[in-house]
């Protein structure tokens, strides 16, 4: 790819922007055939019904046409072009925008497909730079020909590679993984999807399910065509159902044929069935690793890990920046020091609990939770004095449980911040481990209130550069000598 060279995305991109409008429309049409088709019969049967009828289907295909014209406008009026030192993206229409990426800010470039674009043979490539203020997006989205997207993948890493104006010979190979790399297998998926499954998303997809046999029941015991009038219910249970069961089901098959591999000071993650993706990841540009445990992980002593750094699990499409999937802890640790020597001691540090004063600090918000939930059990046995025995015991299990949710953060929850990281472990049924490198954190911020100062401890939150939902990182109460070895440790680096 030659520099200085302007190229227009794949024009599929068109379809790809207009679809969610497509399918609002033809599920406006496909409803209004099925709530009421006689309504549609009736009027076409009237005098000039049937005119206006296709006045409105002409008004909607209209809408339609106007909707793709704007958007292949806005495909030929936009351009990316590429100067050997930055990537630039221009879009001539009545809103103009230049967006100029650096190649030297560039903090990973992946490559992405979705079914739509593995049937079209396109494929996205999304940059995302270094920067605090576009953390939560993407920078730059280029849709092309595969072909054309891997070659553009390979150009780009090759310029950030470059040292002392000297072009580096990078070819597909360096880039994408070998096929001698083994993929996930089987076992390894129903193992990871087993330990993904969260228990909330069960519950609803049971009651939605639950709901949908008790509509039926009532329909056939009523012995009359009432469908029609639950249509609303059904819908709105189906789509609860759909969304949890979905939610299970794609922990079983979002990574199909996993793969990650460590090609000179890059990680190279590529996994997907329905979407395909490729990520490319510098190792100086990740900041953190977190170890993760679901409930039922935790109890078989199984972890996965994630990435911290910009550009992934920044958007909704990618929900974390997935790294290795759910393993024994031996088997985690030893892919971490092949994969990510940087991070192998991480694991081996132990983490301080918090001092046991933190219970004196606690009891304030406890004793208020306390205090609300006695006055709503007065109201209600007041108001209703036949629910007694049953707010009562409701009441007290309340209470029970949030002493017991105190009492396993408490035994879950530390920190450590010696060695080259700082390690926080967060959790109550399960557990997370986020270990940061020091140089990464952005700054610090540090509280107490008044129990806290009476006992001479604190909390804090450090800021890293990634995405909102990334970016703060709570540290467990610890006393307050160590907020200065805190900030000896950051300012050392």
């Amino acid at each position: 790819m030659e520099e200085k060279k302007k190229f227009r995305n794949h024009i599929s991109v068109i379809l790809e922007q207009t679809g969610a409008g497509f399918w609002v429309l033809l599920g406006i049409l496909f409803w209004q055939f099925i709530d009421d088709p006689e309504m549609i019969k009736d009027i076409s049967r009237t005098e000039d019904g049937l005119f206006w009828l296709f006045v409105i289907l002409g008004g909607l295909f209209a809408l339609i046409f106007i909707i793709l014209l704007i958007q292949y406008i806005i495909w030929c009026k936009t351009y990316i072009c590429v100067d050997g030192t930055s990537v630039i993206y221009e879009r001539n229409t009545l809103k103009y925008q230049k967006k100029t990426i650096g190649i030297k800010n560039i903090s990973n470039i992946n490559t992405e497909q979705n079914l739509f674009e593995i049937l079209m043979g396109t494929c996205k490539v999304k940059m995302d730079t270094n920067s605090m203020s576009t953390a939560d997006s993407t920078d730059l989205v280029i849709v092309l020909k595969k072909k054309d997207a891997e070659d553009f993948k390979n150009y780009i890493m090759s310029l950030m590679k470059r040292k002392e104006d000297k072009l580096v010979n990078h070819d597909e190979n360096d880039v994408n993984i070998s096929p001698d790399v083994k993929a996930a297998g089987m076992e390894q998926m129903i193992v990871h999807g087993l330990l993904s499954i969260r228990f909330l998303s069960v519950l609803i997809a049971l009651g939605a399910m639950g709901g949908l046999v008790g509509i039926a029941g009532n329909v056939i015991s009523s012995g009359e065509n009432s469908l029609s009038g639950q249509l609303s219910s059904i819908l709105i249970l189906v789509l609860f159902a759909f969304s949890s069961i979905w939610t299970i089901v794609k922990g079983f098959i979002q990574y199909y044929g996993f793969q990650v591999a460590r090609k000179g000071d890059s990680l190279h993650i590529q996994y997907g069935l329905l979407k395909k993706v490729n990520y490319t990841i510098p190792i100086d540009k990740i900041n953190a690793i977190r170890l993760i445990q679901s409930p039922q992980a935790r109890f078989m002593k199984y972890y996965t890990v994630d990435l911290i750094n910009v550009g992934m699990g920044d958007n909704q499409e990618e929900e974390k920046s997935f790294f290795l999937m759910y393993d024994k802890e031996e088997h985690i640790l030893d892919e971490i020091k092949r994969l990510l020597p940087e991070f192998s001691d991480c694991r081996e540090m132990r983490m301080e609990k918090q001092p046991v004063s933190v219970w004196f600090v606690w009891m304030i918000p406890f004793s208020i939770i306390t205090i609300l939930l006695f006055i709503s059990l007065f109201v209600i046995t007041d108001l209703f004095p036949e629910l007694f025995f049953v707010a009562t015991p409701v009441t007290v299990g309340i209470l029970f449980l949030i002493i017991w949710i105190l009492f396993l953060k408490y035994k879950t929850e530390g920190y450590n911040m010696e060695e080259d990281f700082l390690g926080i472990c967060k959790g109550v049924f399960g557990r997370r481990f986020i270990f940061i490198k020091y140089d990464k954190i952005q700054y610090i911020s540090a509280s107490q209130n008044i129990m806290a100062k009476h006992f001479q401890i604190r909390k804090a939150i450090v800021f890293l550069l990634a995405s909102t939902a990334n970016r703060n990182h709570d540290i467990p109460y610890f006393t307050e000598t160590k907020l200065g070895q805190l900030k000896e440790k950051i300012l050392e680096r």
